[in-house]
């Protein structure tokens, strides 16, 4: 997702790792394994010791995957 299209998303910020995983429900390893396999959103680095990711993109991701009831 560009920058553009975070604008016009309600939940437009980004998000650290703990709060990403408390959304997910994953562990931290299979978070970053997701997403150096192309099948997380990517993060942001916003400093030399810090990444977090976008909240719309987390939350997109949340919606495609198959929910068992």
């Amino acid at each position: 997702m560009d920058n553009e299209n975070h604008d016009n998303c309600p939940h437009h910020r980004l998000i650290r790792l703990p709060e990403v995983l408390h959304m997910t429900g994953l562990s931290r390893s299979v978070l970053l394994g997701l997403e150096k396999g192309g099948e997380f959103p990517a993060s942001v680095r916003t400093s030399p010791r810090c990444v977090a990711w976008w909240e719309c993109e987390v939350r997109q991701w949340m919606d495609s995957r198959p929910k068992n009831h």
